[in-house]
C-alpha cells in the first residue's frame, strides 16, 4: 500500500475562513450562547446530542440546497502495516442484526430546486466507474437509475438520500438512510466536527433525492447523536481521520402525523461482522450521493467486495470505489436486494437482506488508490447508540 496519505472524503475544496472563525468562537463562548445559537447540547453517559430548537428546513432555501457543498475534513499521512486481519477479535461476539422494513411507497414529490436553477448542461453521459485502482481492489461505481428510470424509488434503495446541513452560513452535504421509521444512520463526521470540537446544525434528510426534487419529501431533525469518545478523537488515529466510532444517528421529525419511513421503508442493520465469512470478507453495496459523479444530483451506487482492515487501522472496513466527497455517511449493505424464491439450492449464512454495516467514513488523498473505509460495526457500536437515541424519543423507532 506504500505510505499514501489519507483523506476524509472531500472535492478538494476548503472550508471558508468564516466556518472555522465561527467554530473557533462557538469553542470560546458560554453554554448558554451556543444553546441559543445551535440548540441544546446534551451529554448522556458516553453519547452527546444536539436537540433542534425549531423546523430545521426553514434554515434552507432552493439557493442552499443547489450551491450545498460536501464537507471538508482533516487529511492524514498513516498508513495500515497490512490489509486483512488474520483472525477474529476476541470477545467480539456472534453476528447479530435488527430487520427493516419497505414501506408503502407512496410518494408526495416536493421541489428542493426549481428547474431552472438546475444546470441541466452538467449532467454528463450515462457511465460506470469498473475494475480497480492501485489497491487492487475490484469494484463497479455506477449510476441507480438508468436513463428514463427512476430505481432509486424503489425498495430498497429509497430509505438512502441525501443529508443537508449547516456549518455556520454555509450548507453542505452527506448521505444517510433509515434504519427505523424516524432514525437515520449517518457518520459522525456529518454530525460533529471533533477537530473545531462542535456540532454542525440544521440537518435535513431527503430520501430518494434526484435532480432537485424530494419525492418522498424533506424531513426536518429531531436530535442527533454522536458517542462521545469520537467528540475527543479518543478512538481515532491520524487527526481524527480513522476512528473506530464514526458513526451518528439522526431522529427525524414527525410529518402532518406520519414518519419518513412509513412511505420509504427502512434498512436492517448488523453488526459483530454479520453478513461476513469468517475471513472478514463481504460482498457490499455502497449507496451515496458523491459530488464527483453526476455533480451529486443522482444516487450512486458501488458494488465491491469488503474486508476488514488490521488492527492498527482501529477495526475498519475497506472496499474499493471511486465516490468521493458527499458520500459520507451513505450505507454499506450486505445482502442487498430483494430475496428471489429458491429451488434447488438454498440462501447461504446470515442471509438476511438488506442489513447496514458500515457507513461511508474516508478515503485516500490519491485518488488512483481507490479505497474506502468506515468504522467495524459491533453491537455496542451501533446497537448501543440506536437504542439510547430510541429511549429518549420512541416514537420513530
Amino acid at each position: 500500500m506504500g505510505q499514501e496519505k489519507l483523506r476524509k472524503l472531500d472535492d478538494g475544496s476548503n472550508r471558508p475562513l468564516l466556518v472555522s472563525l465561527v467554530a473557533l468562537l462557538l469553542g470560546l463562548t458560554s453554554a448558554s450562547m451556543s444553546v441559543a445559537q445551535r440548540g441544546q447540547v446534551r451529554v448522556q453517559g458516553g453519547l452527546s446530542s444536539i436537540h433542534s430548537d425549531g423546523d430545521s428546513r426553514l434554515a434552507f432555501d432552493a439557493s442552499d440546497y443547489l450551491n450545498a457543498r460536501p464537507l471538508p475534513l482533516p487529511r492524514s499521512d498513516y498508513a495500515p502495516t497490512d490489509l486483512l486481519r488474520s483472525e477474529k477479535a476476541d470477545g467480539e461476539g456472534q453476528p447479530g442484526s435488527s430487520p427493516g422494513s419497505p414501506g408503502s411507497g407512496r410518494q408526495h414529490p416536493e421541489v428542493l430546486i426549481p428547474r431552472f436553477m438546475l444546470k441541466s448542461g452538467q449532467l454528463l453521459p450515462q457511465s460506470a466507474d469498473r475494475a480497480y485502482g492501485t489497491s487492487k481492489l475490484p469494484f463497479s461505481t455506477s449510476r441507480v437509475d438508468l436513463t428514463g428510470n427512476k430505481v432509486s424509488t424503489s425498495y430498497p434503495y429509497r430509505p438512502s438520500g441525501k443529508l443537508f446541513f449547516k456549518i455556520g452560513a454555509s450548507s453542505y452535504v452527506c448521505s444517510g438512510t433509515l434504519i427505523k421509521k424516524g432514525v437515520v444512520i449517518t457518520a459522525a463526521h456529518c454530525v460533529y466536527d471533533n477537530v473545531g470540537g462542535a456540532f454542525h446544525s440544521e440537518w435535513v434528510f431527503v430520501p430518494a433525492y434526484r435532480n432537485g426534487i424530494a419525492p418522498y419529501g424533506s424531513w426536518s431533525y429531531v436530535d442527533a447523536w454522536v458517542w462521545t469518545d469520537y467528540q475527543t478523537q479518543a478512538t481515532c488515529v491520524s487527526s481524527g481521520v480513522i476512528c473506530t466510532n464514526d458513526i451518528a444517528v439522526i431522529v427525524l421529525a414527525q410529518e402532518s402525523g406520519a414518519w419518513a419511513g412509513e412511505s420509504t421503508g427502512w434498512l436492517g442493520y448488523g453488526w459483530n461482522g454479520y453478513g461476513f465469512t469468517p475471513e472478514d470478507l463481504a460482498q457490499i453495496k455502497q449507496l451515496g450521493y458523491p459530488v464527483s459523479h453526476d455533480f451529486g444530483k443522482k444516487m450512486i451506487e458501488t458494488n465491491a467486495q469488503a474486508g476488514k482492515l488490521s488492527t492498527d487501522f482501529l477495526e475498519n472496513t475497506f472496499w474499493g470505489s471511486t465516490q468521493t466527497g458527499g458520500s459520507s455517511g451513505g450505507p454499506l449493505v450486505v445482502n442487498f436486494g430483494k430475496r428471489p424464491k429458491y429451488n434447488g439450492t438454498d440462501k447461504g449464512k446470515e442471509a438476511k437482506p438488506n442489513r447496514i454495516v458500515g457507513v461511508t467514513s474516508w478515503g485516500y488523498t490519491d485518488t488512483t488508490i481507490k479505497l474506502q473505509g468506515a468504522s467495524w460495526f459491533t453491537k455496542p457500536l451501533v446497537k448501543g447508540l440506536v437504542d439510547v437515541a430510541c429511549a429518549e424519543v420512541p416514537d420513530p423507532c
